[in-house]
């Protein structure tokens, strides 16, 4: 590829001027002020462009360049060059540095626009025919005033021409450059285990940590409750069975009064079928309760109230009055004495159900006391309805005329209190069995037959149900306490299930990132040992390259240079053959050597069969006159394959073109100040 002519429509100084170049060697010439940078600016900005749109190229760069070359006198700021390439073709690059919509490559030939071909970062690239870009390309063909070393700080970007021209596949083989992505799809999806990082890797071991520390609460928690549970569970069997023991007491104590209740069924038999005793003989048994009533009601009181005393516990007259009442009605039923026998009943049946309560140890003397006030309280009952009675029958006869015949009157009173008596015995019992079945069958259906168990009843079975109530009470209030706390924990209950699925997502994804990250290793393992393989084969071109002109611009003192293709360094063995850094050398020296490595890699690193151009601006600033001579006639000869473009301010480059340019295949283009 050859650059036939520039023409700057308005570019820094230069206002519609235009430049036109050999294709050997062409050597422009100038004092400062004269416009050679503007020109060499011109030239790069007409092939390559500038970037446009986010993300692309150096912006510090660009605004850089933007505020040197904008038009100083204004219009619009735009170059076109025309190109000539190997293959005959001829190119027309316009560039709209401005505005950068106008900007096209056209085929002088066809007329064909060829801009979609060369674009990169959004506009035309002209270096794309020779597979470079436009950063590779100020890299590599084309060197800035003071810039010749420049090329090591831009190493890093000339691997991917590096290997593309030591591998025969092309662009396809590109090994730096599949590295360097590699890289960054690491950075952005895994990323390093640092604490302080977001990325995926350290993001997943994060969430998973967070996830093992989530389950191992849940299962706490959990364990928690379900001790809880556990103990709710044995306070609700606790109190089952306290409630169930309960049941069967009270079962039991309702089946013996019943079965007491029935044993006295003879009695009343005896007594409602009317066989009883006569009104005197009624008479007389009151007369003889009411003669004896006063002592024994004293003498009784005396020994209740010592023997209540002793008896230290709490009891209830009206149930003892009515245990001993239903006693002696059996025993004065027996005895024939019916309206006795029926006060008694009647006492029994209505006093019955009133509990009973005291201490255990002073169960004889409370036994004792009660049968006392039994037998007080019944021979009174005796004596106070005899005379009722008899007092009742005596109205009765004045009533009906009889008063005047005794044993009429005798005869009345006996036959109405008979029966009397016999219909309220009967019915009194009857309501007693009554109300004592019902008690059996409700204590019945409480236990259930499934419970139904034997039981030991205490001598105070009213106090032993009372113990065993209050002790059913209160297991069942602490289970029902217990099961509140179950309930109330179940509504805030994590779920175990939830947190180990949680913590498996993220052992899957903290599996896929390591993956990834494994897959990437071993991709860049591979690709890092093609590039050292690609390394070394073109450290030996570029080097060989590099050697073969060194003794020729370094007056013979160096003959032999290293290049370390990763860095581009170039070491060199001097004549004594020790090796030295070329860094290290004389200014001069320094930019000898990699000028010759520059024109190592613009022969080597173009792979599309197009002959790169090398450009050079005040290359030679630092060179004595020797070799700058020396330089010059190599470019001169390198410009016989490729077209070399040298701008220069040296009165001794200008000597040498004069005296060695060939017209019709080099030029000297000589500028002066105010052009």
């Amino acid at each position: 590829m050859r650059i036939a002519r520039v023409h700057a429509g308005a570019f820094g100084p230069l206002q519609g001027a235009a430049l036109e170049l050999a294709p050997g060697l062409t050597v422009i010439h100038g004092p400062n002020e004269s416009g050679k940078s503007s020109w060499h600016a011109a030239l790069y900005a007409g092939l390559c462009g500038l970037p446009r749109g986010r993300g692309s190229g150096n912006k510090k760069e660009v605004k850089q360049f933007t505020a040197r070359h904008r038009p100083w006198d204004g219009g619009d700021w735009c170059v076109t060059v025309e190109v000539a390439l190997d293959d005959g073709r001829c190119l027309e690059i316009h560039q709209d540095l401005d505005g950068k919509v106008d900007s096209r490559v056209t085929d002088r030939t066809t007329g064909r626009d060829l801009a979609s071909d060369l674009i990169f970062e959004g506009a035309p690239d002209g270096s794309r025919l020779l597979d470079l870009d436009r950063r590779t390309f100020l890299s590599t063909v084309c060197v800035r005033q003071a810039d010749i070393v420049g090329v090591l700080s831009g190493a890093e970007g000339l691997q991917e021409q590096l290997q593309r021209a030591a591998a025969t596949g092309g662009r396809d083989a590109n090994a730096e450059e599949a590295i360097r992505r590699i890289a960054e799809y690491r950075s952005d999806h895994v990323g390093l285990d640092r604490a302080n990082s977001t990325k995926p890797l350290r993001a997943a071991m994060k969430a998973k940590a967070a996830a093992e520390d989530t389950l191992l609460a849940a299962v706490a928690v959990h364990d928690d409750y379900l001790g809880l549970v556990r103990r709710r569970d044995r306070a609700e069997h606790d109190a089952r069975q306290a409630e169930q023991q309960l049941d069967a007491v009270e079962a039991a104590v309702a089946h013996h009064r019943l079965d007491d209740h029935l044993a006295e069924a003879p009695t009343v038999r005896h007594v409602a079928d009317g066989d009883g005793p006569t009104v005197t003989e009624l008479r007389q048994a009151a007369d003889d309760l009411e003669a004896t009533a006063s002592p024994v009601d004293a003498a009784l009181d005396e020994e209740v109230a010592g023997r209540g005393s002793a008896a230290t516990g709490v009891w209830r007259r009206p149930a003892v009055v009515a245990a001993g009442t239903v006693a002696l009605a059996a025993v004065l039923a027996a005895a024939g004495q019916v309206t006795a026998a029926l006060v008694a009943l009647v006492a029994a049946a209505a006093l019955g159900g009133v509990a009973f309560v005291r201490r255990p140890d002073a169960a004889a003397e409370v036994r004792r006391v009660a049968q006392l006030e039994a037998r007080l309280a019944l021979q009174r009952e005796v004596v106070a309805h005899a005379t009722a009675r008899r007092e009742a029958a005596e109205r009765r006869c004045a009533e009906w005329g009889l008063d005047g015949d005794p044993s009429v009157l005798r005869r009345v009173a006996y036959d109405f209190d008979a029966a009397a008596a016999s219909q309220a015995v009967a019915a009194a019992w009857q309501r007693r069995t009554v109300e004592l079945e019902a008690a059996v069958a409700a204590a019945n259906a409480r236990l259930g037959a499934e419970h139904r168990r034997d039981v030991r009843l205490e001598e105070d079975l009213d106090a032993q149900v009372e113990r065993l109530d209050a002790e059913a009470r209160g297991l069942r209030h602490q289970a029902d306490l217990l099961a509140g706390q179950v309930a109330d924990r179940e509504r805030q209950l994590p779920s175990v299930a939830e947190a180990e699925e949680a913590l498996a997502d993220t052992e899957r994804e903290l599996a896929r990132v390591r993956r990834l990250n494994a897959d990437l290793t071993r991709a860049q393992r591979f690709l890092e040992a093609a590039r050292d393989r690609v390394h070394r084969d073109i450290a030996p071109v570029l080097a060989d390259a590099v050697t073969r002109r060194l003794p020729g611009i370094t007056a013979g003192r160096y003959v032999d240079a290293i290049v370390d293709p990763a860095t581009l360094e170039v070491h060199v063995h001097n004549t004594s053959g020790k090796l030295r850094q070329a860094t290290l050398l004389s200014h001069g020296t320094t930019e000898q050597i990699y000028l010759l490595l520059r024109l190592a890699m613009a022969e080597h690193l173009v792979t599309t069969g197009e002959s790169a151009p090398f450009i050079l601006d005040d290359a030679l600033v630092q060179t004595d006159s020797a070799r700058a001579a020396a330089v010059l006639d190599l470019l001169h000869e390198l410009s016989a394959d490729r077209q070399v473009i040298v701008f220069s301010q040296e009165d001794d480059v200008l000597a040498w073109a004069r005296t060695n340019l060939r017209p019709g295949r080099d030029t000297l283009v000589e500028l002066s100040t105010g052009k």
